[in-house]
């Protein structure tokens, strides 16, 4: 069995850290025909918008024909709707409607990982919930400042058959935790998991 070693480092910064939006008017966002985010529910798989196109890649072995969509979006109406099936083997098309009438296509493509594919696409600490940025065999991950690092759960996307530990476990970050993702063929990727403090404020 082959294994590569990832590294994920857990970061933690103050509140002070956050930018305030409280001033940002409601015409900046408002009733703009946009996609935000566009998800897959089973298997979970989230999307990656690049300008009027969005790709999603699914675990090997998904049925693509009957998978259901949850999106996020801006505007009035979208078409085909959020939460109804579509058969995704050829690109299909999403139009955002805005209260003005105005519109935005985006053309959505699914491709199915392969067989051999085993890696972590998404992950995240659920409470408070930060996102890790995946690079190479490293994925780093910054939490409020003062957050307790033992017992933190997290959220995997990932393209293998299982992986270990299990997405929603709980797990202890004070030192670096490993996770490996294993497919069809059985070999595995491995990805590390470590913590630290970062900020802009002393501590």
């Amino acid at each position: 069995m082959q294994y590569l070693a990832f590294a994920i480092l857990l970061f933690s910064c103050p509140v002070g850290d956050f930018k305030d939006i409280e001033g940002m008017s409601d015409d900046d966002n408002y009733d703009k025909p946009e996609i935000v985010n566009f998800n897959f529910t089973s298997p979970y798989a989230s999307g990656t918008i690049s300008g009027d196109y969005i790709y999603v890649t699914v675990p090997y072995g998904t049925d693509v024909t009957t998978l259901v969509p949850l999106i996020n979006y801006t505007g009035k109406s979208i078409t085909p709707p959020s939460g109804a099936a579509q058969d995704f083997s050829l690109p299909v098309n999403y139009t955002v409607t805005a209260e003005d009438s105005s519109q935005r296509t985006y053309t959505v493509t699914v491709t199915v990982a392969s067989a051999t594919a085993k890696e972590i696409t998404y992950f995240a600490i659920t409470s408070p919930y930060a996102v890790g940025t995946i690079a190479g065999t490293n994925i780093d991950i910054t939490v409020p400042f003062g957050t307790p690092v033992t017992s933190l759960a997290t959220d995997i996307i990932h393209t293998g058959v299982s992986i270990s530990p299990l997405s929603g476990s709980v797990q202890d970050f004070t030192s670096p935790v490993t996770y490996t993702v294993i497919d069809t063929e059985l070999y595995s990727h491995s990805y590390g998991c470590a913590r630290q403090c970062k900020g802009d404020y002393g501590f």
